[in-house]
């Protein structure tokens, strides 16, 4: 397998596996202080050339606690869309939200 094809397979892999991406948000939630309050994940979609999965977070943190986070789910070295976030901040700087994400597999 060449370096680019390993990158692709990294980027878009051929199981959804969206088992280990669940563990991994649970890592991620406890390394950057976002307290997950509930994890909806959607049914498989596929498409011509990949498949999709939504995955809906709902979670609260401080402002640098979320960017922490989003951060590391950026980091992943997996392909994701984080298509729409929405929710509020208290009075005290914690925000209340959700985040929905997809995660992507190729068609096998």
């Amino acid at each position: 397998m060449g370096k680019q094809e390993k990158i692709v397979s990294g980027l878009l892999p051929k199981q959804m596996d969206s088992a280990s991406f669940l563990t991994s948000l649970q890592q991620w939630s406890r390394k950057s202080g976002v307290k997950i309050k509930k994890i909806l994940p959607g049914d498989e979609k596929s498409f011509e050339a990949y498949k999709e999965q939504q995955i809906v977070v709902s979670a609260s943190g401080t402002y640098f606690e979320w960017l922490d986070f989003l951060y590391l789910l950026e980091q992943d070295g997996r392909f994701t869309d984080i298509r729409e976030m929405q929710g509020k901040t208290d009075k005290y700087g914690q925000f209340e939200g959700t985040v929905m994400v997809y995660i992507f597999s190729s068609v096998s």
